[in-house]
């Protein structure tokens, strides 16, 4: 007899009878089910998954009575099965459920389906376990967490590990290395597996081995991962994670003697400097003019190699020397992006303001006209000054702008990187018009000025879409805005730039590439928990997988990924959303936060099933996201099973390289650091 939920394959053997039941159509539950199984005197009962203590119990007494008893499980190996079972029982009849196993349970079958090496279907790597008397002393004795050691020496009885089966399929070209390299717990049975699978060939790289940073076997892999042949090592070891862009920056200096430019160097360029190379120049060589003195041209490169480029500069602004720094590829490209943007502002400002019609008029919000308003916002130079406001603002990656009206005085500040910069005074007379513009753009009001209005808007730019959410608050002074500020242009940062250093680069890196399993970020409100799982997201997306993620908003769009917008007015829950993706066969599920016992159950269970799942958690610390799962409901026993990262994380401002001194920290800041910080 089966019971099953649903019922996938109809048995039809003319030599047998197979009775088979379906949860919801001819039982309840699967508890019911086998109940009702147990009266019929069955020679075997096959259980189509044991969800609950419930259907376990039963389970459990029928193999003791005398039956043959088959089911699957949600779990990851065959210790963990056991582990699950025992777990699942309050903890005074844990002792009696261990006996029960060790007398009842024969093997457990540990598998999963791994893409074939010639692309023709899925091939299954199995973890054999026979319960042998050493196994069942183990799990009579609460020792089940060295079962792994009794499968690995008990090849003779025809068991066999999961690393064990990885390495036949690679050795036997049944599957890939890279496939199988998640899947390994034995990490050093993997690294000699890929000391064999890679070719280990003469290393030409002295200085990134002496550097310490890299070891030979990265070194090998490195070069053995690279598919164009103009790729450099550095770029290689970059893409795979290995080394930082700042790490490489490091050794091209030390190998040719260069000084190294920071980003907090590139800041300090000079504006009108920078305006001697042309913008298409700079983004083509990656160069960014420094400062210019005695004809000597200071410029920061991303490839200081580049002969040709440094001819052409020489050519161009008819300085003899041009004095070379090497930088992060990536900060020239912000840089350059940053200070041509800012002399395009300027030239626009300056147009806008002398078409500005600045006639003296009232300030005060009662005493003006809604048809005078309404013409004003339709102006020509308002709509540009708003427009400029928000272009300025994108640029600058602001999170947030305010349009705060004072006692004589209209000022713009935006949000960077957690501070607020003053960077707008437009006329005070102004105040209605550009307020009333940023309404008309919002869909509010714009003669509702005593009451707070909430809107939103969508900025398109050629390459970028930019999604703002609008709030007004009256104040004494007139309205105040905020606008905050979501990019939604596709998301390109990679992990290696999040600041792992150390050893958190490759343990995070390890976590999110397991086929399974749950990551949680935890931290308060703009900490950059979403940034990280984003990064996260846009390293192990592949066309070969299935991602998908339930947000409150959509922050950013990335290729490949399949983003759903969770939306509580209309009815789509967290929960729901999730219950909805579990049936679209995802590979990895983006939670945006887990805020309820429901969000939490599932996202749990589904770390269970095979699934890879990524959340953040409101708590101020890694422990405190583990109390706060408990708090909300789940099991401890399931968090033990499901999580297996939690990372707790801030954003703090970086001391500026060039201008940092040396302090004598308060006794205060000794106390809490140590003497050592």
């Amino acid at each position: 007899m089966t019971v099953e939920d649903p019922i996938e394959f109809v048995f039809e053997p003319k030599n047998a009878v197979i009775d088979q039941r379906e949860v919801g159509t001819d039982t309840k539950s699967y508890a019911r089910g086998l109940k009702g199984a147990l009266r019929q005197l069955p020679h075997i009962i096959f259980v189509g998954e044991m969800r609950d203590i419930t259907s376990m119990a039963i389970a459990l007494t029928a193999a003791e009575t005398g039956n043959l008893v088959i089911s699957t499980m949600a779990t990851q190996s065959a210790a963990q099965t056991v582990m699950r079972i025992i777990d699942s029982f309050p903890q005074h009849q844990q002792s009696q459920v261990r006996s029960q196993l060790a007398l009842t349970l024969r093997a457990v079958v540990s598998q999963v389906l791994l893409p074939r090496a010639d692309d023709h279907g899925r091939v299954a790597a199995r973890e054999m376990m026979f319960v042998n008397q050493a196994i069942s002393n183990l799990i009579r004795e609460d020792k089940v967490h060295q079962i792994p050691n009794v499968i690995a020496t008990s090849l003779r009885e025809d068991m066999i590990a999961m690393d064990d089966a990885l390495i036949e399929l690679v050795e036997r070209a049944r599957i890939t290395f890279d496939v199988a390299y998640p899947y390994f717990e034995d990490l050093e049975k993997r690294t000699l597996l890929q000391k064999r699978h890679y070719r280990i060939a003469p290393i030409p790289e002295e200085l990134v081995l002496e550097s310490g940073r890299v070891s030979a076997d990265q070194l090998d892999t490195a070069l053995h991962s690279k598919t164009d042949p103009r790729e450099r090592l550095g770029q290689a070891l970059v893409r795979l994670g290995m080394l930082g862009e700042g790490d490489v920056v490091e050794l091209l200096a030390k190998q040719f003697g260069l000084p190294i430019a920071e980003a907090s160097r590139l800041s300090l360029a000079d504006p009108e400097v920078v305006q001697l190379i042309p913008e298409h120049l700079a983004r083509q060589a990656g160069v960014l003019a420094l400062a210019k003195r005695d004809g000597q041209l200071e410029v920061a490169m991303g490839d200081p190699l580049d002969v040709v480029s440094i001819d052409h500069l020489r050519a161009l602004t008819g300085c003899g020397t041009i004095k070379v720094s090497i930088a992060r590829p990536s900060d020239v490209r912000e840089a350059i992006d940053e200070f041509y943007q800012q002399i395009r502002t300027r030239e626009r400002v300056g147009e806008i303001f002398e078409k500005l019609d600045l006639t003296p008029g009232s300030e005060g919000e009662d005493d003006v006209d809604l048809a005078t308003l309404r013409q004003q916002v339709e102006d020509a130079p308002v709509v540009r000054l708003v427009n400029l406001m928000l272009a300025e603002a994108i640029d600058d990656r602001a999170s947030d702008v305010h349009v705060e009206p004072l006692r004589d005085r209209l000022v713009v500040r935006f949000r960077i990187d957690g501070i607020l910069h003053e960077v707008m005074k437009p006329p005070k007379n102004l105040q209605m018009a550009i307020v009333s513009r940023i309404k008309v753009l919002a869909d509010l009001d714009i003669a509702t000025r005593l009451l707070p209005q909430d809107g939103r808007l969508t900025v398109h730019l050629p390459e970028r879409e930019v999604d703002i959410r609008v709030s007004t608050l009256p104040t004494a002074y007139g309205e105040k805005v905020v606008m905050r500020l979501f990019d939604k242009t596709s998301f390109s940062r990679q992990v290696s730039t999040l600041g792992l250093d150390g050893t958190l680069l490759p343990l995070f890196q390890r976590a999110i590439h397991q086929p399974y399993g749950m990551i949680l970020i935890s931290g308060p409100t703009g900490s950059g928990k979403t940034t990280t799982l984003y990064a996260a997201l846009n390293e192990i997306r592949s066309v070969h997988r299935n991602l998908l993620t339930v947000e409150d908003p959509i922050e950013y769009h990335i290729d490949g990924v399949n983003q759903v917008h969770a939306n509580a007015k209309v009815g789509m829950s967290f929960a729901r959303a999730l219950r909805s993706i579990l049936r679209q066969d995802p590979d990895v599920i983006m939670v945006g936060e887990i805020r309820d016992a429901e969000t939490a159950d599932i996202a749990v269970k589904s770390a269970l099933t095979g699934h890879l799942v990524l959340s953040t958690v409101h708590a101020n610390d890694a422990p405190g996201t583990v109390t706060r799962l408990v708090d909300m409901g789940v099991p401890r026993y399931l968090v033990g099973s499901a999580v297996t990262l939690v990372m707790a994380q801030r954003l703090v401002r970086r001391v500026c390289e060039r201008c940092r001194e040396p302090v004598i920290p308060e006794p205060e800041s000794v106390a809490v650091l140590g003497e050592d910080a």
